[in-house]
């Protein structure tokens, strides 16, 4: 999860005086359903860890809103897992890479044709 991402994150670089924040959120689904979206020309994601609850939550409806995604994921484990849910619902994978000599954390962008 996101939290867990943090915290890794944070005992990383040795922070030691931090203060949680609680903050409300909504789901995917929520969100397509609250603005009443009915297409995503391009969906760009950053969500710190929390990718892969994302993919195994989105509902097939709402990922076929989707024309096209750039994502950031967070390990190898996360990339395959992101990049199944994505060629089973209809995207084809353009291009994945790491990032900063990282060997877990990196960008997938997939399209629909």
């Amino acid at each position: 999860s996101a939290g867990s991402h943090l915290s890794k994150y944070n005992d990383l670089i040795q922070i030691k005086n931090c203060k949680e924040i609680n903050v409300m959120t909504l789901t995917i689904n929520d969100f397509f359903e609250f603005l009443k979206i009915d297409r995503i020309d391009y969906l760009k994601m950053d969500c710190e860890g929390a990718e892969l609850d994302i993919f195994q939550n989105i509902e097939t409806s709402n990922l076929n809103k989707i024309k096209k995604i750039s994502l950031e994921f967070h390990s190898n484990e996360i990339k395959e897992k992101i990049i199944e849910v994505l060629t089973n619902n209809g995207f084809t994978i353009k291009k994945t890479f790491y990032l900063h000599n990282s060997t877990e954390v990196g960008m997938i962008f997939a399209h629909k044709i």
